[in-house]
């Protein structure tokens, strides 16, 4: 008997065809969901690196920035030192050509009833200034002015320099605690971020120096430049044409003369006097002779310690058009702390963003910023102004820069070699 085949009907859905197309769905699913897993994980620990290295970042440019901030205000507090220190100098020479003043204005208070140029005036000129100057012969008598110059160099000496010199001496210490500080505030520990002994750039000591002030120092140069403002204290002159000579060419005239000098760096000098020139002349005018006639003169003088030793730029900063105070940092912290202790590390190609070999496993910034010299009400935006940078201005600014110099030595430090 033949054998027969009987063919069964074939279930919907059940046929090889449609089996390997749900297989495929399957596999491809389950790939899609590994990969974005792995995308998250990625992403995850990616994000964490980039957090971290931004606010890596931002610490280290505000450590640089305060800094330089801190750096600024100390020159700033040697500029109004400096200031200081000229006001009194320039207060003290005043001082010395009033007091000849007043010797000059009671003398002339007395002679000046029998002046000839004083006669078409009141009577009552003479007694009238007598009276005014009573109680500033009072004050030069009783030398209060020499006493108030005295005991103002006393403070200058005790006070003021020593003040700029602790200042200047201290600087840097301060900066040191103020850097740890600001680390410990941003990360919670001191220890977090390690900072270097020594900074990539620090021109903070170059800056500067301790100049002995004398009489052609550039203290002195700053000291009559101020006292020429004042007219009173080195020009105190002028020149009254009184009664002409009969004869062409010759004129009488009373001539009013003050002055201020410093002499020798230690002792200030005032003079004043009015003197008349009178002409006699022959009928014919084939002679004629002058006649000198002092009406009123006196003289004050004043010793002083000299002016103060000063912090100044030094000679290389004021050879510049535009000395600058750079200072650059770099700041490390290790990888495994910006990390919790059971994240996975990447593996594979994926090690590549940890730059381990080149950084030796710890993250870097490098931060700048400068101190610069300017008058400018608005630095930033506005025009620089044109005056030279000194130390007898308070216009030092701090901002933040670049110096590729500084991320140079940064990369060699940490063994990145670039072709």
């Amino acid at each position: 008997m033949p054998h027969r085949f009987t063919a069964r009907p074939h279930r919907a859905g059940m046929s090889p065809g449609r089996i390997g197309q749900r297989g495929q769905v399957l596999v491809l699913g389950l790939l899609a969901a590994a990969a974005a897993w792995l995308m998250v994980l990625l992403v995850a620990m990616g994000g964490g690196l980039v957090q971290e290295k931004t606010k890596l970042t931002n610490v280290a440019d505000s450590l640089a920035y305060s800094a330089a901030v801190l750096q600024a205000r100390s020159l700033n507090f040697s500029s109004y030192l400096n200031r200081a220190m000229v006001a009194n100098s320039v207060a003290t020479g005043q001082g010395v050509s009033l007091s000849s003043w007043l010797a000059y204005s009671d003398q002339l208070a007395n002679s000046g009833r029998d002046l000839q140029v004083f006669s078409n005036m009141s009577a009552d000129f003479a007694s009238g200034l007598s009276d005014s100057l009573l109680l500033a012969q009072s004050i030069e008598q009783t030398g209060r002015l020499d006493d108030i110059a005295a005991e103002s160099e006393r403070v200058i000496q005790n006070t003021l320099v020593r003040a700029q010199q602790l200042v200047l001496n201290t600087t840097l210490e301060a900066r040191t605690r103020l850097l740890s500080d600001l680390v410990e505030a941003s990360f919670g520990s001191p220890d977090a971020v390690k900072l270097d002994d020594s900074p990539l750039v620090d021109e903070f000591a170059d800056f500067l120096e301790v100049r002995a002030a004398s009489g052609n120092s550039r203290f002195a140069e700053v000291v009559f430049t101020a006292l020429n403002t004042d007219r009173f204290s080195t020009q105190r002159n002028w020149e009254m044409s009184l009664t002409p000579s009969a004869c062409p060419g010759y004129a009488n005239t009373l001539r009013r003369s003050g002055s201020l000098q410093l002499l020798r760096n230690a002792q200030w000098s005032a003079q004043d006097q009015l003197v008349e020139y009178q002409w006699t002349c022959r009928p014919d005018c084939s002679l004629c002779s002058q006649t000198v006639k002092p009406w009123a003169g006196a003289d004050h003088s004043l010793a002083v310690a000299g002016f103060p030793d000063f912090a100044d730029l030094s000679d290389i900063r004021l050879s510049q058009a535009d000395p600058r105070m750079r200072f650059s940092i770099r700041v490390r912290r290790p990888i495994n702390q910006t990390q919790p202790a059971n994240t996975v590390r990447p593996i594979g190609r994926f090690a590549a963003f940890d730059e381990v070999p080149a950084a030796n496993d710890e993250m870097v910034a490098v931060a700048s910023a400068e101190v610069y010299f300017s008058t400018s009400p608005n630095p930033t935006y506005g025009q620089p102004g044109t005056e030279r940078a000194n130390l007898f201005n308070p216009a030092w600014r701090a901002r933040l820069t670049s110096d590729p110099a500084a991320v140079a030595a940064a990369r060699a430090l940490q063994g990145i070699v670039t072709p």
